[in-house]
């Protein structure tokens, strides 16, 4: 009886934290920063989820499958939330090299001494 009441909690344990995860994940604010705390945050949950079946649970219930599945779409959102801001940051600072490049095209930065001889 001790055995299935440790597997019980277990259960309820994965499930609370599919749901932290998928919190996390949805409370995104959109910013690089708050982004990669979450993936620290989820990595850190999804290594509690191992340890969990490390104990060979073998039972999945509709719940946890349903919630998997979300997981799944919620976190294909996330990843493509995260590429795109990757990718404007990258835009802007091509932005900036090229500003970089237009300035010194109209600014001489050669300095080097020139001897003009009046005699001549």
């Amino acid at each position: 009886m001790g055995t299935d009441i440790n597997t019980e909690i277990l259960l309820k344990r994965r499930l609370e934290i599919l749901d932290i995860i998928l919190e996390d994940i949805r409370n995104w604010d959109g910013t690089i920063e708050s982004g990669l705390e979450i993936v620290d945050l989820c990595e850190e949950n999804l290594n509690k989820l191992k340890c969990i079946q490390s104990h060979h649970i073998e039972r999945h219930d509709e719940e946890y499958e349903d919630k998997l599945l979300i997981l799944l779409e919620e976190q294909k959102r996330f990843t493509k939330g995260l590429k795109d801001r990757q990718d404007e940051l990258l835009y802007s600072i091509q932005q900036l090299n090229k500003k970089k490049d237009v300035v010194d095209n109209y600014i001489s930065v050669n300095k080097k001494s020139i001897f003009i001889d009046k005699d001549i």
